[in-house]
């Protein structure tokens, strides 16, 4: 049985008739289900959905090629939490070519995720 200690009145008959029925709880799990939903695509929009270049520097001054689907400067925390502590990233002013954007949409990538390249 669910605390109905906090609900207004219209949502504790609802939840009254939802112990008959057992409908109740379930419409109230959809609610909460969509405005996790919409905080998801918020955060996803806040990442931007473009791919952003970022040119890693190791200790040893070897040097990689990330990509972010993220905005710059998002773009390059990521990258630094992905790469051992201590290394240099700098995000790279490329455009990317037709075979490189569709390469990198391959990958699936999620808003905020970061992959390797070289």
């Amino acid at each position: 049985m669910a605390d109905i200690a906090g609900l207004t009145t219209a949502d504790r008959a609802g939840e009254y008739a939802g112990r008959k029925t057992g409908k109740a709880r379930s419409s109230r799990l959809g609610l909460e289900t969509r405005a996790l939903v919409a905080a998801l695509n918020e955060m996803a929009e806040s990442f931007g959905s473009s791919f952003t270049v970022v040119q890693v520097t190791a200790d040893d001054t070897t040097t990689q090629i990330w990509i972010a689907l993220a905005k710059p400067s998002q773009a390059l925390t990521l990258v630094l939490a992905a790469v051992p502590e201590g290394w240099t990233a700098e995000v790279l002013s490329v455009a990317l070519t037709a075979v490189q954007q569709r390469m990198f949409e391959e990958l699936k990538l999620q808003p905020g995720d970061v992959h390797r390249v070289g």
